[in-house]
């Protein structure tokens, strides 16, 4: 059983920005914003504004720390109002929307019962002080994870400092379970934002529909359907479009799980030495990590982290080829058919 609580005071406020630090972004590189690889620690200003909720388990071992932000906050950095669109949301009230993009688990805890416990109390918490949305933006690898909690992407992907991508996300609150079938938001987020209810939910699509979606696209880009292995290729259901700008960058570790299909446009990518020039029907990150360019406005398929990492561990060296990758990908989601055809091999 866990328990929750606001960090109080200096020395818990420096627990949270340690915990941060190491279990989650001391991986990340020097300049990501708030990364402090000298003193082992996750801080921005805005974070002496903004309210850390902790949860702890039996023992009252820290497990988990969430940072909420108001998106008014005097602090916040000065970036926010482009990536995270917010004079689109101004009208509605920026008192009542939170930014939270510092939701770390202990990495022993990580796979459990705590993500779902966690995050449904702070939905919780946020409704009842009546906030209309939180906000965030996530790597491409995670897009469909929030999708599937009934998060939105609701604007252009941007750019940090440090180059990696990051798509902005949003959860309207009073949607109560974020679950099929939900009424639309009663306090006017849809109507400010009415792509809301034009973003195709692809992970809601029947198999066969995901399938043709995908087809459809690469016979657009002037490539046959051939690229993709036979059957429903349940792992479509894990994965989330994502369309970049020309000009810009995707970088990710090889921990990151970046791995998209390019359904259009072209990539560069530096891979083991050489760069490689990409494009539909091909797969971006199959040397386990990630550094490319869009040299034109590009549509991607972004594969779930978790699936990614599943399927490439699977895999006896990097980079894999498409049909090794489509393979283990299968596996990785229980795709029987894909179990099969490996055991013929």
């Amino acid at each position: 059983m866990y328990t929750l609580r606001k960090a109080e005071g200096a020395a818990e406020l420096e627990a949270v920005f340690r915990f941060r630090y190491e279990h989650y972004f001391r991986v990340f590189p020097e300049g990501y914003p708030g990364v402090d690889h000298v003193r082992q620690r996750m801080f921005e200003p805005h974070d002496l504004e903004s309210e850390h909720v902790c949860a702890f388990d039996a023992q009252g071992r820290l497990v988990a720390v969430s940072t909420a932000t108001p998106a008014d906050a005097s602090g916040a950095p000065a970036a926010w109002a482009g990536w995270l669109a917010l004079e689109r949301l101004r009208p509605l009230g920026l008192g009542r929307c939170i930014v939270s993009t510092r939701m770390v688990l202990h990495s022993q805890e990580r796979g459990g019962e705590l993500f779902a416990f966690f995050y449904k109390a702070l939905k919780r918490r946020y409704v009842a002080a009546g906030l209309l949305a939180s906000l965030h933006y996530c790597r491409p690898g995670l897009i469909s994870r929030y999708q599937h909690l009934g998060h939105h992407s609701y604007a252009t992907p941007f750019n940090l400092p440090g180059g990696q991508l990051r798509q902005p996300m949003l959860v309207a609150l009073n949607d109560v379970a974020g679950q099929e079938g939900a009424p639309a938001n009663a306090h006017g987020l849809h109507s400010a934002l009415p792509e809301l209810d034009r973003e195709p939910r692809f992970h809601r699509l029947p198999a066969g529909e995901r399938r043709a979606w995908v087809e459809e696209r690469l016979r657009a880009a002037g490539v046959g359907a051939a690229v993709l292995p036979a059957g429903g290729l349940p792992m479509l259901r894990r994965a989330a479009p994502l369309r970049v700008a020309a000009g810009q960058t995707l970088h990710a570790g090889p921990r990151e799980g970046q791995l998209c299909l390019v359904l259009s446009g072209r990539l560069r990518e530096e891979r083991a030495g050489q760069v490689l020039d990409l494009g539909p029907g091909e797969f971006l990150g199959a040397a386990g990590g990630c550094v490319a360019r869009a040299e034109t406005a590009a549509e991607l398929l972004a594969f779930d982290s978790a699936l990614v990492g599943r399927a490439q561990a699977a895999l006896p060296g990097l980079p894999a080829g498409a049909a090794a990758l489509w393979q283990a990908l299968g596996e990785a989601a229980g795709d029987p058919a894909a179990r099969d055809r490996h055991a013929a091999c």
